[in-house]
C-alpha cells in the first residue's frame, strides 16, 4: 500500500493504516493537520529508494564540506602585533 505526504505540513497519509486508498478519497478531502487540499499530497512510498539514495549522497557531500571547513578552522593561528589599543590580535595564516 502507498503513502502520501502533504507538501504543506508533512503529514503522511498511509493507505494501510487508514484502510482507504488515497485515490478513493473524495476530491474535497483535506489534510487533517493543515487542511491542505488533496492535490497537495505527493506519493512517497514508490520513491523511497531513490529518496534514500539522494539523502545519502547529500549527507556525504555535506560531511566532505564539513571536513574541509574543520581542517581550515584547525590550522594554527599566529599572533601578530597591531596598532590598535587592544594590543594583540589573532589572524589566520
Amino acid at each position: 500500500m502507498a503513502k502520501y505526504k502533504c507538501q504543506i505540513c508533512g503529514y503522511i497519509y498511509d493507505e494501510e493504516k487508514e484502510g482507504v486508498k488515497f485515490e478513493d478519497l473524495p476530491d474535497d478531502w483535506k489534510c487533517p493537520m493543515c487542511f491542505a487540499p488533496k492535490n497537495m499530497f505527493k506519493l512517497v512510498e514508490e520513491n523511497a529508494k531513490q529518496g534514500a539514495k539522494d539523502e545519502f549522497e547529500e549527507e556525504t557531500s555535506t560531511k566532505e564540506e564539513t571536513k574541509e571547513e574543520t581542517e581550515v578552522k584547525n590550522e594554527p593561528k599566529e599572533e601578530t602585533e597591531t596598532a590598535s589599543e587592544h594590543g594583540k590580535s589573532w589572524t589566520w595564516r
